[in-house]
């Protein structure tokens, strides 16, 4: 905070704290914070992904579905960017229900993204939702591999989002034993309990 005091433009040092915010569930000071570094730097990819999580957070997801339009749309994005993007409006679009845009945005950023282990567990829950437990099956287990080797690896990478393995393990356990995979089923439970 004193840092931001003696620079209250530092559009890096805006997000950071934004991202702080974010973390601590203060999501109206958050919101201001990053607003005024998107007032600073409007064409900012890196500030829309967090302003996205923000208005996700607030419900607004209109306001995130325009702006994730308008990135979308943007010639200068692309790469992991654009795909960062879609997976985005894959969540707005989970979120206002729209199961089949869902999962045409979730699957176009899993190209670039499929290491992230939101976009797995967000494939998960789409596949949940409409019923198809096979690839929900197959999306929980990506997400289950995916995370833990981000939590071997956290030491080293502190800001990625790992999500509860625990939980995961019980969802899959679930889904297992849903499509009779009682060897899968015990295996999870083994790994579990490890």
């Amino acid at each position: 905070k004193d840092m931001l005091i003696q620079d209250p433009q530092d559009v890096y040092l805006l997000s950071l704290m934004s991202e702080l915010c974010l973390q601590q569930d203060k999501i109206d000071q958050a919101a201001s914070l990053i607003d005024t570094a998107i007032g600073l730097s409007p064409d900012s990819p890196d500030l829309f992904f967090i302003k996205a999580r923000i208005l996700l957070q607030q419900d607004k997801y209109d306001e995130a579905e325009v702006r994730a339009n308008n990135l979308m749309n943007n010639k200068l994005i692309t790469g992991v960017d654009l795909s960062l993007a879609m997976f985005y409006m894959a969540q707005i679009k989970y979120e206002k229900n729209d199961l089949n845009a869902a999962n045409s945005f979730a699957l176009k950023s899993y190209k670039k993204l499929h290491d992230k282990p939101e976009l797995n567990y967000l494939l998960y829950l789409i596949n949940t939702r409409v019923n198809d437990i096979g690839e929900a099956f197959k999306f929980i287990m990506l997400c289950i591999s995916v995370n833990k080797k981000l939590i071997e690896k956290k030491s080293k990478i502190e800001s990625e989002n790992i999500l509860d393995q625990t939980d995961l393990y019980l969802r899959a356990i679930n889904l297992s034993l849903k499509l009779d995979k009682q060897t899968d089923a015990e295996n999870l439970i083994a790994e579990l309990s490890n």
